[in-house]
């Protein structure tokens, strides 16, 4: 089957497993893809209808947030495809969530609107590739130094807040989210604006020495989200990885039991061809 007929063959969620059917950020995925084969399928009104959100009940770490939280983690997802629609308006109304989270006074991105006193590294990288995407280089800058400061080897901790004190925890970004940060620093390097060779070489390194995907452990918790996101972003470092990822999302991951599993899959897929 070719790869439009793959991605037009995706049908919509029907139970909530991983907020999939409740979440914006699957039809964002799955919308972009059909728009990119040119399909007359339109998923743009499941998406606003979603508030571009979780749109669910959420516990951060036994800190419950509301089903209207907005979240920088799931907005970045949804401007991919908004942008893609050129639908101005709706895009500057995101823009605008994001500048309304924002930062914490130690530089890295707020986590989403409810205040969890928990600091998420890889959306301090998503807010920086949004504020490229809205010309904003001066802001985006300010967070890729951040990110450059805080990197520790190839990784990035998560922080605890109690007061005015950011205190690192003992955990690290699992191997999914480190590749949702390289493609974020993949796709501000297209704007030729911004150094981020150093955070992207340092960060994909370790990567280097794997000659099967199967090898690589850690890939985050719940569903294989890694395995889209890491072909996407080997594809210039390591073709026998990346024909392996392609074979993988086109024979397994995007007809997973999951709909935001199929439709990552999708929008890789999509992306690459």
């Amino acid at each position: 089957m070719s790869i439009n007929n793959l991605i037009e063959s995706i049908k919509l969620p029907k139970t909530n497993d991983y907020y999939e059917k409740s979440s914006a950020d699957g039809y964002a995925l799955l919308g972009y893809a059909l728009k990119k084969i040119n399909s007359n399928r339109d998923l743009l009104d499941e998406v606003v209808n979603r508030n571009f959100s979780l749109n669910s009940n959420y516990n951060i770490r036994n800190i419950k947030v509301s089903k209207d939280n907005q979240y920088i983690y799931t907005i970045w997802l949804c401007l991919e495809y908004i942008l893609l629609l050129d639908q101005d308006q709706i895009a500057n109304n995101l823009y605008q969530r994001v500048l309304d989270i924002g930062i914490y006074s130690n530089g890295m991105a707020r986590y989403c609107v409810e205040e969890t006193y928990y600091i998420v590294p890889n959306v301090t990288s998503a807010m920086a590739l949004i504020h490229c995407q809205f010309n904003n280089f001066e802001e985006s800058k300010k967070l890729i130094n951040v990110l450059r400061e805080t990197q520790y080897k190839n990784n990035w901790c998560y922080y605890d807040i109690k007061g005015k004190n950011y205190i690192k925890l003992k955990k690290f970004e699992d191997k999914y989210h480190q590749c949702m940060i390289i493609y974020h620093l993949q796709e501000i390097k297209k704007y030729d604006k911004i150094y981020v060779d150093d955070i992207i070489d340092r960060t994909i390194k370790p990567y280097m020495k794997y000659k099967k995907i199967a090898d690589i452990k850690d890939i985050g918790k719940g569903l294989p989200w890694f395995y889209p996101m890491f072909t996407l972003i080997i594809e210039d470092y390591n073709n026998t990885l990346f024909e392996q990822g392609v074979n993988l999302l086109k024979k397994k991951y995007i007809k997973h039991n999951n709909f935001r599993v199929r439709a990552f899959s999708a929008w890789v897929l999509s992306k690459l061809y």
